[in-house]
């Protein structure tokens, strides 16, 4: 739905709105238009690097793990490295349902119904965003643990590779909530803000 149809459709929804009314939404309307094409935007790019990142670690470890199997048999190395591959497919899995939800079509909806579905994106995205750490990093983790096990690692390399590991989740938590409201949050206010002021005037 472009702003021309979304500015006829309020126009043919709301009983004689003022010319001050009718401006203000408007230029609400516009601004969550270009918030929603940004979004979008950030979704696809995120999607296309995101995949080829994973794509590329998925093949190594497939690589690593094959290799490593033949060369040692450890089951504790394949088993974390198995770990690490099933992670890297659910996570391209939830990329790519994040972008679905994004593409949905709404061009015959009501402004009403526009807005919940476009509420609806903005909530994926901020699950998406609050949700890397425990559903993607934490049980990479258990892998890391299965690897340096399967390796051998001395306990100074373990430490410090679970260290590093814990800091960079750390500092994945920290930045996703920053980018969450910063980004989203403000997003999601104005839509439920917009949608309020439409069901009082229904």
């Amino acid at each position: 739905m472009d702003i021309d149809q979304l500015k006829s459709d309020w126009q043919q929804q709301l009983v004689q709105p003022s010319s001050v009314e009718q401006l203000d939404w408007e230029e609400n309307m516009v601004e969550i238009e270009n918030k929603m094409m940004a979004l979008n935007r950030n979704v696809k790019s995120r999607t296309l690097y995101g995949t080829i990142t994973f794509v590329l670690m998925l093949v190594s470890m497939i690589a690593l793990g094959y290799f490593s199997f033949l060369l040692s048999k450890s089951l504790m190395l394949t088993l974390g490295l198995t770990t690490w591959i099933v992670g890297f497919i659910v996570t391209m899995v939830r990329l790519f349902l994040v972008r679905r939800i994004n593409n949905m079509s709404y061009n015959m909806l009501t402004i009403k119904e526009s807005l919940q579905h476009k509420l609806l994106k903005v909530e994926s995205e901020i699950q998406f965003y609050l949700s890397i750490v425990w559903k993607i990093l934490a049980p990479m983790s258990i892998g890391l643990v299965l690897i340096l096990i399967g390796t051998n690692a001395s306990l100074q390399m373990a430490v410090g590779q679970m260290t590093l590991f814990i800091l960079g989740c750390y500092w994945s938590y920290r930045y996703n909530k920053y980018y969450v409201a910063k980004n989203l949050t403000p997003i999601k206010n104005e839509l439920t803000s917009t949608l309020k002021t439409i069901s009082n005037k229904d």
